[in-house]
């Protein structure tokens, strides 16, 4: 069989002939087996007794929506629909109780009688063509670009996927273990469970790397179903198997925490067996980034403990300074100046650290007011003055004959603008000049910091404003954290701005850009 299209013009995966001939005579036998099935519905509603018929309308929908399913994944588009018919009349005479209405028991008849008609037009060779059909109708709820899929289709691990699937029908187990023994992703085994009591016994005994379950199962029924597996094994992506017109019920599967789900009578190998690969590697990518989460809860309650002690510290210091404790010698007292400057700077990365973590997860919301940037320009400069001494820097501010102002949140902008002229005197040579240059328009002001230190390579500057990035091994410019940049990068975000960087070996220049009205467009 060759390559088929998909919807978006690109050629499908080859079907190994082997697995097609493998399917029709499943196909075939299946087709055998419903002359038998239908007798059993009707043996089921024969039944006098009117509790007794309630249990047997139960088992007759059960073994029905059974049947649909199979059917329309092998291609027996009309017997699936047959059954399908047939399937909701039950559902109504269950529902409305209606087990001595005539009418009603009449339309069943009729309904037994479309699905026999079907049966025998059947043709197992349609299967061939149910093959060739376009996975397209299958539904990834993640809307993963074609991109990702195909990257997806790269994860191949050597050691293959062992899955478990739960479902109770004979006959679509084996059509699903013929798919996937096909593939090398699955050489582990395809492991089947045909009860949630089978399928607990399986998971108390390991842990397999998928599930695909079936929420309609003899001993549960529902969102229950994925409840109790995912209970069971809460460590592993579940896969939901559903009917065609349960899509509300998979969708709300989703919600609770399935990775995805398909629609018996629209499932073909490619878009199974890719499906399932998908939602392994994207529950695996929702791990690491919760284990990710709590590593950053971590660091927090970390920096969160630390600071406390590091507060009382400076407190401590102060008062030694301030001589409230006793004459101090001259000695002493530069040692502890070293101290008391070095327990800034701890204090200072603690506070930073807990602002960035704030940052990061949406618990900042900035305060909107109107700002002239300038002033926050002059009140760093004055902060710095100690610094900007020692290295006998000079500092020149430059303004556009517009006053700079703008709708922005002050605290958190003197954060970005304390950093970037931080950054220009620590990396600053003796006798340099830096320069601040404000530039004003209808829409937005941009403020330049520039000095002549050290140049940033064009190979750095991609990961400039990278978490935790420290700088290139061997190169000039080293980040002292690596979290400064990175931290005024998601405050811009906040403001609605920008920060960005250009770098000559002259010459290297940090530009804020913010718009002048209040906004988060």
């Amino acid at each position: 069989m060759s390559g088929f299209k998909t919807d978006s013009g690109e050629t499908a995966k080859v079907l190994p002939p082997g697995l097609v001939e493998e399917l029709g005579e499943l196909a075939e036998t299946f087709l055998q087996s419903l002359p038998e099935s239908i007798d059993t519905i009707e043996d089921l509603l024969r039944v006098p007794d009117r509790n007794s018929k309630k249990e047997r309308i139960t088992e007759s929908i059960i073994l029905a929506h059974r049947i649909r399913g199979t059917a329309g994944t092998l291609g027996l588009s009309m017997v699936s629909a047959s059954f399908a018919v047939l399937e909701d009349q039950l559902k109504l005479v269950q529902q409305r109780n209606l087990l001595e209405d005539q009418l009603a028991l009449t339309g069943l008849k009729s309904s037994i009688a479309l699905c026999r008609k079907c049966c025998g037009a059947a043709d197992a060779n349609v299967l061939e063509h149910r093959l060739e059909a376009s996975d397209s109708t299958v539904r990834l709820l993640t809307n993963a670009t074609a991109a990702e899929l195909d990257e997806v289709e790269k994860i191949r691990e050597n050691s293959g996927q062992l899955v478990l699937l739960i479902e109770d029908d004979p006959f679509f187990i084996s059509i699903i273990q013929s798919v996937l023994s096909s593939d090398e992703h699955f050489n582990k085994g395809i492991l089947s469970a045909r009860s949630l009591a089978e399928a607990a016994k399986f998971l108390n005994n390991f842990e397999p790397d998928i599930i695909l379950l079936d929420l309609a199962l003899p001993d549960s029924e529902g969102i229950r179903t994925f409840h109790a597996v995912h209970d069971l094994a809460p460590e592993v992506p579940i896969l939901i198997l559903t009917a065609l017109d349960d899509t509300p019920l998979a969708d709300e599967s989703v919600a609770c925490g399935a990775q995805d789900y398909l629609v018996k009578g629209r499932i073909s190998p490619d878009a199974l067996t890719r499906c399932i690969r998908y939602s392994i590697a994207r529950f695996r990518a929702e791990k690491s980034v919760l284990r990710l989460r709590a590593i950053e809860d971590f660091h927090s309650a970390l920096a969160h403990d630390l600071r406390v002690p590091v507060q009382g510290a400076d407190r401590i210091l102060e008062h030694i300074l301030a001589g409230n404790v006793g004459e101090l010698t001259a000695e002493l007292r530069n040692a502890i100046l070293v101290l008391n400057d070095s327990n800034k700077v701890l204090l200072n990365r603690l506070n930073k650290l807990l602002n960035l973590y704030r940052v990061e997860f949406g618990s900042v919301d900035a305060e909107w007011r109107l700002t002239n940037p300038l002033d926050i320009v002059n009140a760093v400069i004055a902060e710095r003055q100690n610094d900007i001494q020692k290295k006998e820097l000079k500092v020149e501010i430059f303004q556009s004959e517009v006053e700079p102002s703008l709708h922005t949140d002050p605290e958190l902008l003197r954060e970005v603008i304390d950093e970037l002229i931080s950054n220009a005197v620590k990396f600053a040579t003796t006798g340099d000049t830096i320069s601040v240059r404000m530039e004003t328009s209808d829409t937005r002001v941009s403020i330049k910091i520039s000095n002549p230190g050290h140049y940033i390579a064009q190979e750095d500057k991609r990961d400039l404003f990278r978490k935790f990035w420290r700088g290139t091994p061997g190169k000039s410019y080293v980040a002292t954290s690596g979290l400064g940049l990175y931290y005024c990068q998601q405050i811009m975000n906040v403001l609605n701005g920008t920060i960005a960087c250009r770098s000559n070996p002259d010459l290297t220049t940090f530009t804020v850009r913010l718009p002048v009205s209040i906004g988060r467009g």
